[in-house]
């Protein structure tokens, strides 16, 4: 899940990915190894980038639920990424500041999925789909999580090596493709 400016490249996002080492400071793996969970901040149009990765490889999550979230917080005046309840990670940056490269918004949100590797970062099959659910965006005057609306835009940028499939404004699926 990801906010994004509708003025910079900025960028605020929680989700996970397939990595191998990644580190605190950034690194990017050789080889995949496991899905780990990950929380991304960018102020300055893509630049000063602030990254959280988990600790461990999270197994066995054919079929488990969560609610990935980026929310602003006033009581920080900050970004804060959440899987479930968990706060995991928060921006070191108010995007409402004067001179923030936010701007004053509404700020976009983004569901995507990245693919960097060969065979598959992107988690499910044909058989076993990975259904994205009760998508929706947060309404900053008063805190309510809002359902997405039916005029957000598909797109899928290689359809030899992942597919999507839309069930209704807030749901879809996504799984890899032929290769």
């Amino acid at each position: 899940m990801m906010i994004g400016s509708r003025v910079s490249g900025s960028y605020a996002q929680v989700g996970y990915i397939i990595s191998a080492d990644h580190t605190a400071s950034g690194g990017q793996p050789a080889t995949p190894v496991g899905l780990r969970w990950f929380a991304q901040f960018s102020s300055q149009g893509g630049n000063n980038l602030r990254t959280w990765y988990s600790g461990n490889a999270q197994y066995d999550q054919v079929g488990v639920r969560h609610a990935f979230r980026v929310l602003y917080t006033p009581s920080c005046a900050c970004l804060r990424a959440t899987i479930d309840t968990t706060n995991v990670a928060q921006s070191n940056f108010n995007p409402f500041a004067s001179g923030s490269q936010w701007g004053i918004g509404p700020w976009v949100p983004q569901f995507a999925g990245e693919v960097g590797y060969l065979n598959s970062d992107i988690t499910g099959s044909n058989a076993k789909r990975t259904r994205f659910t009760r998508l929706g965006a947060q309404r900053v005057a008063d805190d309510v999580l809002q359902p997405m609306t039916c005029t957000m835009i598909r797109k899928n940028d290689n359809t030899a090596r992942w597919k999507v499939e839309a069930s209704s404004c807030d749901d879809f699926d996504i799984w890899t493709g032929v290769l």
